[in-house]
C-alpha cells in the first residue's frame, strides 16, 4: 500500500529514486526485526550486519550536502531534498528528545512512587517492605506499561515502540529484581546479628520470669509461714481460754477457804474472849474476897497495936500488888485481844494483797491476750502486705520503688511492735525483780524478828528461873517459919526472917518490874506476821508461872492466922526471957491446929485452881495459837505455790512471746533481705537488658539510616541518571540505526501529507515523467 501511494503521488520536488530507497530500506530492516523475533513473538536485540544507523546516514547526507557545493548536481531537488530531511531530522530528533524526557519525569515518578518507601525502625519488617516492593512492581509497571502503550499508539510506532518497552521492562525487572536480592541478602547479613540479639534478650526476659517465679514461690512460703504462726496463736488463745476457767474456779476455791478460816478464826477469838471474860471474873471475885477479909479482922491485943498498924501495911502492899497483877492480867487480855485484832487486820490485808495479786495476774493475762490480737494484726498486716507484693511483683520498673517504701513502713511498724513487746517484757521483768526483792527484805525482816524474839524468849526463861528460885526460897522460909514455931529458942530468928521475906518482896518486885517492862517492849513493837504474834504468844509466861508466882505470896487466911499467932509468939518469946532457964514449953495445940488447918484449907483451893486455870488456858491457848500456826502455814504455802506458779506462767508466756517476736524479727529480716537480693538482681538484670536494648537500638538505628541514606540516594537524579546511563549502555547499536529509520519515514510521511494538503498530487508516468492531474488517481 504504501508503495502504491508512493507511485500515484509523485512529488515536483523528490528526486527519482530517493523514496523508493528509504522505503526499501526500512522494508528491509522490518523484515530482519521480524527474522529476529522467536518462537514466542519476544525480539531479539541483535545488531544487523549491514544496517546503517540514523546518525550515520545523517551524516552522510551532511556531507553529501557539503560535497554537492563543490560538484555538479544530476538532479537540483536532491539538495533541497537532502537539506529538508536533515530540518525534518533534526526537528524530530528533538521532538523525540523531548518525548525522551517525558518518559523519563514519568519512569522517575513512577520509581520514586515504588522505591521511596518510608523508613521503618522494626527490622522484623524490612523483608515485608521489600516483598512488598517487588510484589507492586507488577501493577506499576504493567500501568507503565499501558501509559506507554497509549503514548505510543498516538502514532505509528506501536509494534517497535512495543519491544522497546517489553526489552526496558525486561531490563528493569532483571535489573531491580537483582538489586531487590542484593538488598535482601544485605538485610539478611545483617539482620544476622540482631536475631542473635533479639534471642539474648528474649533468653534475659525468661530468666526475668524464672526470678519472678522464684519470688513468688517465697512469697507464697512466707504465707504459709505466716499461716502456721497464725495457727499456733490461736492454739495459744485456746490455750488461754482452757486455762482462764480453772484460774477462776481455783481463785473461787481460795476466796471461800480465806472466807472459812477467816470465819473460824473469828469463832475462836470470840471463844478466846469469853475465856478471858471468864477468867477476869473469877479474878475479881477473888480480889474482892481478899479486899473483904481485912475488913473483919479486929485487933485482938490492944497493945499490939503498931504490930497490926504493920500488919495493916503489910495487907495493904498485898493489896496493891495484887491490884497491880490484875492490871497486869488485864492488860495482857487487851495486848492478847489487840494482837489478835492486829493479826486478823493483817490476815485480812494479805487476803485482799493476794486479791490485788491475782487481779494483777488477770489484767497481765488480759494485756497478754491484747498483745497477741496486735500480733495477729500485725501477721495480717504482714499478710496483706506480701499479697500486694505477689500482685504487684508481675510490673516490675513501675512498683520497685513502691515495694521498697511498703517494705520501709513495714520495718517501722515492726519495729514499734518489737520495741513495744520488749519493753513490755522489761517491764514484767522489772516487776519481778522487785517482788523478788520485796520477798527477800520480807524474808530478812521476819528472820531479825525471830531472832529477837528468840532473844527475848531466852531473857524470859531466865527471869522464869529467877522467879523459881524465889519461890524455893519462899518455900525454905516458911519451913523455918515453922520450925521457928516449933522452937522457942530460935525466936531471935523471926527478925531476921522478916528482913529476908521483905529483902524477898522487894526481889519480886523488882523481877514483875522487869516482866512489866519486858512485856512493855513486846506490845511497843509492831506485829508484821502470823509468825511474829504466835512468838510472842510463846514467849508469855505461862498461867503455871503466873499461879506460882501467886502461891509464893500468902493467902488471906494465912495472913488472918500470922496475925493471931503474932502475939502468942510475943508472949512465949517474953516467958522464955522471964524464964531463960526452965525449958522451953510444948507448943500449943491451938497454934498447931490453926497452922494444920490453914494449910488443910489452902491446898486444895490452891491446887484446883492452879489446875484449872492452867488446864484451861494451857489448853485454850495451845490448841488457838497451833490452829493459829497450821492456818498461817498452809495459807503462806498455798500462796507462795500460787504466786510461783503465776510467776512460772508469767515467765513462761514472756519467754513464748519473746520467742515469737524473736522469730518474727528474724522472719523478717531474711524476707527483707531476700527481697532486697531479688530487687537488686532485677535491678542488675534490668540495666543489662537496657544495656543490650540500647546496643540493639542503636545498631538498628545505624542500619535504619543506612537504608534510607540508600533509599534516598535510589530517589535522587544522579541514581536516575546513572540507571538511564547504564540503561542506554545496554541498548542494542542498531536500535539507533531503527529509530533514525523511523524518523526519516515519519518526516517523510509527514512532508507528504503537508504537500497534499497544499497543492496537486503529482503522478509520474511509464517513462519516469511526471504527469499533473487535478488532485484525483
Amino acid at each position: 500500500m504504501a508503495g502504491r501511494e508512493d507511485h500515484n503521488q509523485p512529488h515536483s520536488h523528490d528526486p527519482p529514486c530517493g523514496p523508493r530507497d528509504s522505503i526499501s530500506r526500512d522494508r528491509s530492516d522490518d523484515k530482519e526485526a521480524l527474522a529476529r523475533r522467536d518462537s514466542n513473538g519476544k525480539p531479539h536485540w541483535k545488531p544487523a550486519p549491514a544496517a546503517e544507523s540514523h546518525e550515520d546516514r545523517y551524516n552522510k547526507i551532511k556531507h553529501e550536502l557539503q560535497v554537492s557545493g563543490t560538484k555538479p548536481v544530476e538532479f537540483s531537488s536532491v539538495e533541497k531534498l537532502k537539506r529538508n530531511q536533515l530540518v525534518i531530522n533534526e526537528k524530530k530528533k528533538i521532538r523525540l528528545e523531548t518525548k525522551l524526557d517525558r518518559l523519563y519525569v514519568k519512569v522517575q515518578a513512577q520509581l520514586d512512587s515504588v522505591l521511596k518507601q518510608p523508613p521503618s525502625t522494626d527490622p522484623s519488617s524490612a523483608p515485608a517492605q521489600n516483598t512488598v516492593s517487588q510484589t507492586d512492581l507488577e501493577p506499576r509497571l504493567a500501568q507503565l506499561q499501558a501509559r506507554f502503550e497509549n503514548t505510543v499508539s498516538q502514532t505509528k510506532f506501536e509494534p517497535r515502540l512495543a519491544k522497546l518497552h517489553e526489552s526496558i521492562t525486561k531490563w528493569t525487572e532483571i535489573h531491580v529484581q537483582r538489586e531487590i536480592e542484593a538488598l535482601r541478602q544485605f538485610v539478611l547479613e545483617r539482620r544476622e546479628p540482631n536475631n542473635a540479639e533479639i534471642q539474648a534478650l528474649r533468653d534475659s526476659l525468661g530468666k526475668e520470669r524464672q526470678k519472678s517465679q522464684a519470688l513468688q514461690n517465697k512469697i507464697e512460703e512466707g504465707q504459709r509461714k505466716s499461716q502456721s504462726l497464725e495457727e499456733r496463736l490461736s492454739q495459744l488463745e485456746r490455750m488461754y481460754q482452757t486455762i482462764k476457767p480453772t484460774e477462776l474456779q481455783i481463785s473461787s476455791e481460795v476466796n471461800k477457804t480465806v472466807t472459812a478460816k477467816v470465819s473460824g478464826l473469828e469463832e475462836k477469838l470470840n471463844q478466846c474472849m469469853t475465856s478471858t471474860a471468864e477468867t477476869t471474873e473469877q479474878l475479881q471475885s477473888l480480889e474482892k474476897q481478899q479486899s473483904a477479909r481485912p475488913q473483919t479482922v479486929v485487933p485482938v491485943v490492944p497493945n499490939l497495936t503498931a504490930e497490926v498498924r504493920h500488919l495493916q501495911e503489910t495487907i495493904e502492899m498485898h493489896k496493891s500488888t495484887v491490884e497491880i497483877y490484875g492490871r497486869n492480867v488485864n492488860s495482857l487480855k487487851q495486848q492478847t485481844i489487840g494482837d489478835l485484832e492486829k493479826a486478823t487486820a493483817h490476815s485480812s490485808n494479805d487476803i485482799q494483797d493476794l486479791r490485788a495479786l491475782v487481779e494483777e495476774q488477770s489484767s497481765t493475762i488480759e494485756d497478754q491476750g491484747k498483745k497477741q490480737k496486735d500480733l495477729k494484726k500485725i501477721v495480717s498486716y504482714l499478710q496483706k502486705t506480701a499479697r500486694d507484693l505477689a500482685e504487684k511483683h508481675n510490673v516490675l520498673d513501675s512498683t520497685v520503688d513502691r515495694l521498697c517504701s511498703d517494705q520501709a513502713d513495714e520495718h517501722r511498724v515492726l519495729d514499734t511492735a518489737v520495741a513495744r513487746l520488749r519493753s513490755s517484757t522489761e517491764n514484767c521483768t522489772t516487776e519481778q525483780q522487785t517482788l523478788s526483792s520485796n520477798m527477800t527484805s520480807l524474808n530478812s525482816s521476819v528472820k531479825d524478828k525471830l531472832q529477837a524474839l528468840d532473844i527475848q524468849a531466852s531473857e524470859l526463861a531466865s527471869l522464869q528461873v529467877l522467879v523459881k528460885h524465889q519461890q524455893e526460897k519462899t518455900d525454905d522460909l516458911g519451913r523455918k517459919l515453922i520450925s521457928i514455931s516449933a522452937s522457942s529458942e530460935e525466936a531471935p530468928k523471926l527478925s531476921s526472917l522478916q528482913l529476908s521475906v521483905k529483902k524477898q518482896q522487894k526481889k519480886s518486885h523488882e523481877l514483875e518490874e522487869t516482866v512489866a517492862s519486858l512485856e512493855r517492849k513486846i506490845s511497843e513493837q509492831p506485829l508484821q506476821d502470823f509468825k511474829k504474834l504466835a512468838g510472842k504468844i510463846q514467849e508469855y509466861p505461862p498461867a503455871t508461872d503466873l499461879n506460882r508466882l501467886l502461891a509464893d505470896y500468902p493467902s488471906g487466911k494465912e495472913l488472918k492466922i500470922l496475925i493471931t499467932d503474932i502475939p502468942r509468939l510475943k508472949e512465949s518469946i517474953s516467958s522464955l526471957r522471964a524464964r531463960q532457964t526452965p525449958p522451953p514449953p510444948a507448943p500449943a495445940p491451938d497454934s498447931l491446929m490453926n497452922r494444920e488447918t490453914m494449910m488443910q484449907t489452902l491446898q486444895p483451893s490452891f491446887s484446883q485452881l492452879e489446875t484449872g486455870i492452867k488446864g484451861e488456858m494451857n489448853g485454850k491457848m495451845t490448841d488457838l495459837f497451833e490452829k493459829l500456826l497450821v492456818f498461817v502455814k498452809n495459807e503462806v504455802a498455798d500462796l507462795e505455790s500460787k504466786f510461783e506458779d503465776k510467776l512460772g506462767n508469767s515467765n513462761r508466756q514472756t519467754k513464748m512471746v519473746k520467742e515469737l517476736c524473736d522469730n518474727l524479727t528474724t522472719r523478717n529480716t531474711e524476707q527483707t533481705t531476700k527481697f532486697d537480693e531479688a530487687i537488686s538482681v532485677l535491678g542488675e538484670n534490668v540495666d543489662k537488658v537496657r544495656n543490650e536494648s540500647k546496643a540493639c537500638t542503636d545498631d538498628l538505628q545505624y542500619q535504619i539510616t543506612w537504608l534510607h541514606d540508600g533509599l534516598k540516594n535510589l530517589s535522587s537524579k544522579q541514581w536516575y541518571d546513572n540507571v538511564a546511563k547504564q540503561i542506554m549502555s545496554y541498548i542494542p547499536a542498531h536500535f539507533n540505526v531503527q529509530l533514525n529509520g523511523l524518523v526519516t519515514r515519519v518526516s517523510y510521511l509527514e512532508d507528504r501529507v503537508n504537500d497534499s494538503e497544499n497543492g496537486n498530487k503529482r503522478r509520474r508516468a511509464a517513462n519516469g515523467s511526471p504527469l499533473v492531474t487535478s488532485g484525483a488517481r
